[in-house]
């Protein structure tokens, strides 16, 4: 049920359901015998965690770039709205 509130998440919404996600998660996980999917799900969750590295590393470049005198005196960054970090709770399969 909360994997398919995440998938169906909009985007304002994203951040809230995915974390729901991860803490039904790190209840269910305890509960799953070892095996490939379980190796499949840690392998995802490892991805899921450096994909938010580099999303957070590139907003922080960006906002440090756009707040600089020459991009907004030549208004580089037109009309686009200041990208946002994205925080989720990815520590369900750690260890």
């Amino acid at each position: 049920q909360v994997a398919h509130l995440a998938v169906d998440a909009g985007e304002q919404d994203r951040e809230t359901v995915e974390n729901d996600l991860s803490r039904a998660l790190r209840v269910a996980v305890p509960l799953l015998a070892p095996g490939a999917p379980l190796q499949e799900l840690r392998s995802a969750a490892s991805r899921v965690a450096l994909a938010r590295s580099f999303h957070n590393t590139a907003v922080k470049d960006t906002r440090a770039v756009r707040w600089r005198p020459l991009p907004r005196l030549l208004r580089l960054a037109g009309h686009r709205a200041m990208p946002t970090y994205f925080e989720i709770d990815d520590t369900a399969l750690a260890g």
